[in-house]
């Protein structure tokens, strides 16, 4: 007799979807309003693209203007509490000058 696994059997890119979702949704949702400022040399890497591949993070472009010496940019960083603090963490560690706006917790 087969023994029974549950959906995870049957769907398993259908839980595996809905477990991130409720993984996600869990927690805490903020956003930060973030100008971020680049010199020479971190001008031409691709910050904002890492910011969201490597977090789980909606990284808003409100403004930019970046050159091949100088750059800046004011973004909205939304997400999960814990991600949008280590997002902004790691551009901190970057040698990118960061400076908060604004910052608002919500559901």
């Amino acid at each position: 007799m087969e023994q029974y696994t549950g959906f995870r059997a049957r769907l398993p890119g259908s839980i595996l979807i809905m477990q991130e979702v409720l993984r996600y949704t869990s927690f805490v949702m903020t956003s930060v309003d973030l100008t971020i400022t680049a010199r020479a040399e971190s001008v031409s890497r691709p910050w904002l693209w890492q910011l969201g591949q490597d977090f789980r993070v909606k990284v808003n472009i409100v403004k930019a203007n970046i050159d091949t010496d100088y750059g800046w940019a004011h973004v909205v960083l939304e997400g999960p509490l814990e991600e949008v603090q280590r997002a902004t963490a790691w551009l901190m560690t970057t040698g990118l000058h960061v400076e908060a706006k604004q910052r608002a917790v919500g559901a």
